[in-house]
């Protein structure tokens, strides 16, 4: 039990060492691993970090991780290890013997890869080599060697089981354990084996020849082409370098600790050691010592950070600006965090405080120093002239008089007297020897010699927000306007009218013609010789952070955000109208509370400890830039995303980019992007991930460009995308001048189309008018008009004079309506009908009373105002008195119905008890050739005026009586009837 406690202190012990460095980051399973066991890591050729582990393989840009497992392609979710082949196959190694690769973004396994079947192993592969004719050998614990040709032939071989001189000490080997493979210039291949170090001409076990049997090999680390350091269970740890010299490596551990070994691109040799930790060590000198309990894999990345896997608690990612910057944590502060820091330029020292305690620094030790005052968290320091100043804003200040250090042989502090400032202080300046301090509304000055005597008090008649000495030594008071003292009265100081109602939150003197003021933290503005220049609104990119403290060093000015120190060489360009490049430091704090420069180097306290970062290292310059890479591109808001270099579209758009960087150690990442042909300028920005919208691009060739860099590195080369957005169909000119002689054509046609139909039009009506006129003519029977006249002068010779005149005068009116009706196309159905009667009635006296006739009108028609075609009706009527009823023997009928259809037609019907059409030749009656040519008229008639009016005019003839021997005659037709007259 007791054991188990210590060993959870242990580990809460190294997680929080580790968590307050902000040169360590440790990812586990709440950042977004599957899994905090680890196996192995491994940057690719475009320089993604991969993890091994037993839930999964990782993917990781320094932002996301990205997990895969079986159900995304993978042949088990425990993945061993992880290499890339010169193809740009990564490879993964599955504890269940099989073997995975990711290429093009897929996965391919035994399923969608045949070859793969025959790589499938009794245990899972250690590594793999490949050769210069791209041949890969695959090799796992137990001697088997799986070799890999670019035509995909797999061939087994079991070095394992050789036969013939094999090494003696492979007889007391549970089995020969293959740690390294590789091939020697002379073409044969070189065994790092358990059993002993050994080559062979070929993987068939010819020619073989021991090189040394004693080493038992138990790790290999190969650092470069002529260095290798293995790990021998009888010699310890060897570095070999070239074929065969080697030498002993000591450690502070037994060297079967060892997981991995790496050396560092400035010699560094870094060791993972199980249960003891990560060593760096140069020479023979234990440079760092980093407790990371079961350590397991070791990398460095393209940026130089240290990658340490671990067994069981998840990632650890070592900045390398460790090895050259130094911070204190919070174990060297009584486990609280830095407030404020102060210079002490006589002794080339800083003070740092945590509220409660003082802390001297020189020469990078820690000394403490107590206060002796109890009760206060106290936020101030100021050291002036062997003066100590220490006070809680609001609160009580202290004045330590004739502080000194002795640093001869050790630090002492030398403290004459303290003495408690009289009146509550929410602040204080110093300059030239006057101490300025302020509380509320009260204004007080005194001498650093003797502070709490002779002070002089202004009462400012409303709340002072900040009060301090400008660059003229001119006392600035800060309330809802700004002030000065001149003779012991508040005089407005016009110059800085522009900060009334705001509250200047810092001043920094950097000269004696420069100054600094914050404005409410979230504005910096330079004042040089009483002209004052905006920096914020010059930075690029724009910064809409809190500003909360900052420094001048040289010509560089440094600020601090809550989390992250920037910093902008030569700001003074500003006063050019020049944009100022602001760049954040690689690392990120848990709350800044203070910054200064001081000996070339710039100090942050924070709530991590205290960071020291030299200014002259070249580890804060030529750092590789972030790698961009296109995360997806989405077109017109669509579900699917694709990746391409280029972007053709056709007619509006809406194309958004989103973007990743490849970046581990830096929070945030500085980028510009310019669309050439769109931007006149580059786009400067901020952040982690970038997502850009174009929209509605006019047609044209665009060519997108990204870069970013970090603090310490040049820009990376441009991500370039073509976007080419061709016009639509309708936006080529040819496609219009088509269209328009289309159109032309069309109107061509349509008007060639109106012409035919209304020279047709006019010819139908020209047959109309030809008809009707023979119509008239035919109505104008001869026969008719001396058979009429010949029964005038009957009456007349009769003497029966008022017969005549009465039969003259039916004649006349019929003769008046048929010359009326040839001129109109169409005549009322009530004219119509007298014309009907008119000529039935004279036919009735004509033929003496020897038939009757009936017109019936449907009562609709009566009712409305109706024309019809005319002279249609009368032809049909002719041929029922003349073929019909005037041979009869008996009294004839005709009857005439009309009856509405619809609104535009009516059915007609003419029947008489007439002899019949079946029995005009039976009966002898002579045919009327002019009544048959008014009939063929009116057919043809009614041919037209069908096609006229869209309708068919139907005419059908049956027998009225067909049983009977005079059967009679029923005509029956659909006839047009319009609301108006039509003249022709």
């Amino acid at each position: 039990m007791k054991k188990s406690i210590i060993i959870i202190i242990n580990i809460f012990c190294v997680v929080y060492t580790t968590a307050q460095n902000p040169y360590i980051h440790h990812f586990t399973t709440s950042d977004g691993l599957p899994s905090n066991t680890v196996y192995q890591i491994f940057q690719d050729s475009k320089k993604f970090i991969w993890f091994s582990t037993d839930a999964g393989v990782v993917k990781f840009d320094g932002t996301t991780f990205k997990c895969f497992r079986k159900k995304d392609g993978l042949s088990s979710n425990d993945i061993v290890t992880i290499k890339e082949d010169s193809y740009g196959r990564i490879w993964f190694s599955n504890i269940n013997g099989s073997l995975d690769y990711y290429f093009e973004n897929k996965f391919f396994n035994y399923r969608n890869c045949s070859f793969l079947k025959l790589l499938n192993s009794k245990d899972f592969f250690v590594n793999f080599y490949e050769d210069s004719n791209h041949i890969i050998y695959f090799y796992n614990r137990h001697g088997e060697v799986y070799s890999l040709d670019k035509n995909f032939h797999v061939i087994k071989y079991n070095v394992g089981n050789l036969s013939g001189s094999s090494p003696i000490n492979w007889i007391t080997c549970l089995y020969m354990y293959i740690h390294y493979l590789n091939r020697m210039p002379s073409g044969d291949f070189k065994f790092w084996t358990s059993c002993g170090l050994f080559k062979l001409s070929n993987l068939k076990g010819e020619n073989f020849s021991l090189i040394d049997e004693s080493i038992g090999v138990s790790g290999v680390f190969p650092v470069n082409n002529n260095t290798t350091y293995v790990n021998s269970t009888n010699y310890g740890l060897l570095k070999y370098v070239g074929e065969y010299y080697r030498e002993s490596i000591p450690l502070p551990f037994e060297n079967y600790k060892i997981k991995t070994i790496i050396q560092d691109n400035d010699g560094f040799l870094w060791i993972a050691a199980f249960n003891e930790g990560v060593y760096c060590i140069k020479g023979n000198e234990i440079i760092k010592h980093f407790e990371i309990k079961n350590s397991q894999g070791i990398i460095q990345d393209n940026e130089q950070n240290i990658w340490v896997s671990t067994m069981n608690d998840g990632i650890y990612i070592i900045n390398h600006d460790i090895l050259f910057q130094k911070h204190f944590d919070l174990s060297n502060f009584d486990n609280q965090g830095i407030l404020n820091l102060c210079k002490l330029e006589n002794y080339s020292s800083i003070i740092c405080s945590n509220g409660r305690t003082l802390f001297f620094l020189r020469k990078n030790k820690l000394q403490k120093f107590d206060p002796r005052i109890s009760g206060v968290s106290f936020n101030l320091v100021q050291y002036n002239n062997n003066s100590l100043f220490v006070g809680e804003k609001s609160n009580q200040l202290w004045h330590y008089e004739y502080f000194a250090i002795d640093t001869t042989k050790s630090i002492k502090f030398k403290l004459n007297s303290k003495k408690i400032y009289p009146y509550k202080v929410k602040n204080f300046d110093i300059d030239n020897k006057i101490l300025l301090t302020f509380d509320q509304s009260f204004l007080s000055i005194s001498s650093i010699g003797n502070p709490t005597k002779n002070i002089e008090r202004y009462y400012m008649d409303e709340r002072i927000n900040n009060a301090f000495f400008d660059i003229n030594h001119k006392i600035v008071i800060n309330a809802t306007r700004n002030y000065t003292l001149n003779e012991g009265k508040k005089e407005l100081l016009t110059n800085l009218s522009r900060f009334d109602g705001s509250i200047i939150t810092g001043h920094l003197r950097i000269n004696n013609n420069a100054e600094i003021y914050s404005i409410d933290e979230d504005s910096l503005f330079l004042r040089y010789k009483n002209s004052f220049y905006n920096l914020t609104s010059a930075f690029n990119p724009p910064l809409n952070k809190q500003i909360k403290c900052f420094d001048f060093y040289k010509s560089t000015l440094f600020f601090a955000t809550s989390n992250n120190v920037f910093f902008c060489n030569f700001p003074f360009r500003v006063i050019k109208n020049r944009k100022l490049e602001i760049l954040p430091f690689n690392f990120t704090l848990n709350q800044i509370n203070d910054i200064i420069t001081f000996n070339d180097s710039l100090y942050i306290a924070s709530n991590e400890g205290l960071t020291i970062i030299s200014l002259l290292s070249n580890s804060n310059n030529n750092a590789p830039p972030p790698i961009p890479y296109l995360k997806s591109i989405v077109i017109n808001n669509g579900d699917s995303s694709y990746t391409s270099s280029e972007i053709v579209l056709i007619g509006k758009n809406k194309i958004r980019l989103s973007f990743g960087s490849i970046k581990f150690f830096t929070s945030a990442t500085l980028f510009s992007y310019r669309l050439f042909g769109v931007d006149d300028e580059w786009t400067y920005g901020l952040d982690k991930e970038l997502s850009v919208v174009y929209q509605n691009l006019p047609k044209g060739n665009y060519l997108f460009k990204l870069r970013m860099k970090r603090s310490n590195s040049g820009w990376s080369p441009p991500l370039e995308i073509k976007i080419i957005i061709k016009p639509t169909f309708w936006e080529y000119p040819i496609v219009w001048i088509s269209i328009a002689a289309l159109f032309i054509l069309i109107i061509f046609l349509i008007n060639l189309r109106l012409r035919s139909q209304e020279n047709k039009k006019t010819e139908m009506n020209h047959q109309l008018i030809l008809l009707e006129q023979k119509a008239l003519q035919s109505m104008m029977n001869p026969h008719f008009i001396f058979n009429s006249l010949g029964s005038i002068q009957n009456y007349l010779l009769k003497n029966n004079v008022g017969d005549a005149i009465l039969y003259l005068s039916h004649f006349s009116r019929l003769i008046r309506q048929n010359l009326k009706a040839i001129n109109l196309a169409m005549i009322s159905l009530d004219e119509e009908i007298s014309r009907l009667r008119s000529y039935l009635e004279l036919e009735q006296t004509r033929l003496e009373q020897s038939f009757e006739f009936i017109i019936d009108i449907d009562e609709e028609l009566l009712n409305e105002n109706v024309f019809v075609p005319s002279m249609i009706i009368q032809p049909f009527t002719e041929n029922s008195v003349w073929h019909g009823i005037s041979h009869l023997p008996f009294k004839g009928y005709v009857g005439i119905k009309l009856t509405l259809i619809d609104d535009k037609t009516m059915n007609v019907i003419i029947e008489d008890n007439g002899v019949g059409m079946g029995n005009t030749v039976k009966l002898k009656v002579k045919p009327d050739s002019h009544l048959n040519l008014a009939m063929n008229l009116t057919k043809k008639r009614l041919a037209l005026i069908s096609k006229k009016y869209h309708m068919e005019a139907q005419v059908t003839y049956s027998a009225l009586l067909p049983t009977q021997k005079y059967c009679g005659t029923k005509v029956e037709m659909n006839l047009p009837f319009t609301h108006k007259s039509s003249v022709l």
